[in-house]
């Protein structure tokens, strides 16, 4: 990042204290985290894009706050369909 110009502080710290700094104190500027679809998408993926899903102190959901009506609309139709065809 410096190569670009951006200054960068790396914190390395246990996941509690991670946890914490993050989803509490909402104290970052840029957290890298890997996530996965897990065994179902509203697990996996719907947790860190839905508007609902944003609640501080909430770990592992929508820390961005990222907010789109119609991504909610598509995440919250997926949930019910059990058609494989029509979500895929």
């Amino acid at each position: 990042m410096a190569k670009i110009g951006v200054a960068v502080t790396l914190r390395s710290s246990d996941i509690s204290s991670h946890t914490k700094r993050v989803y509490n104190d909402r104290d970052f500027a840029l957290a890298l985290n890997m996530f996965a679809n897990l065994y179902d998408p509203t697990a996996g993926v719907q947790r860190l894009y839905w508007s609902k899903n944003y609640r501080v102190g909430l770990p592992f959901s929508n820390t961005s706050h990222y907010v789109n009506p119609e991504v909610d609309r598509l995440l919250e139709a997926a949930q019910t369909e059990n058609d494989n065809k029509r979500v895929a």
